[in-house]
């Protein structure tokens, strides 16, 4: 498990507004990682449903992407960044939108790793507000040699 969390700014080349993880809850080597993200009313990507913002669905998709980028950035550089790999979100599959991320609540972020094939890292990805899931997917990244 990683003993101190890195800044997510070292670890991803994503600024605001298109950086969706807060904070590194945790990254257990060969396993997973955790993460935050507070979805903010005054985001410029939110949606409005009448009165209630409401964070895109695809975005949440596009977090837990982030989260999984984490994963390997880490395992790849040992926790020692210098430059971090450049990674791509290649597919997307067994995706289920669950529900609707509200302004104020926070995302946790979880991204599990299931194999590498080369280049290419699979993860099963889950995405919970509230105590309730809104998002999972199958997620495959591809890491620039």
């Amino acid at each position: 498990m990683l003993s101190l969390a890195p800044n997510v700014h070292d670890l991803l080349p994503h600024r605001h507004p298109f950086l969706f993880i807060d904070q590194i809850l945790s990254v257990k080597s060969g396993q997973s990682a955790q993460g935050l993200y507070r979805a903010s009313g005054s985001h410029p990507f939110m949606n409005h449903q009448g009165d209630i913002p409401v964070f895109p669905s695809l975005l949440v998709i596009e977090a837990l992407a982030q989260i999984a980028a984490v994963y390997i950035c880490l395992e790849q550089t040992a926790g020692v960044i210098e430059s971090p790999p450049k990674g791509y979100l290649v597919r997307i599959s067994q995706c289920s939108l669950d529900g609707s991320v509200q302004a104020g609540e926070t995302l946790v972020l979880n991204a599990h790793f299931v194999v590498r094939y080369g280049s290419l890292f699979k993860f099963n990805t889950i995405a919970e507000a509230s105590g309730r899931t809104v998002a999972r997917a199958s997620l495959t990244l591809y890491l620039e040699p």
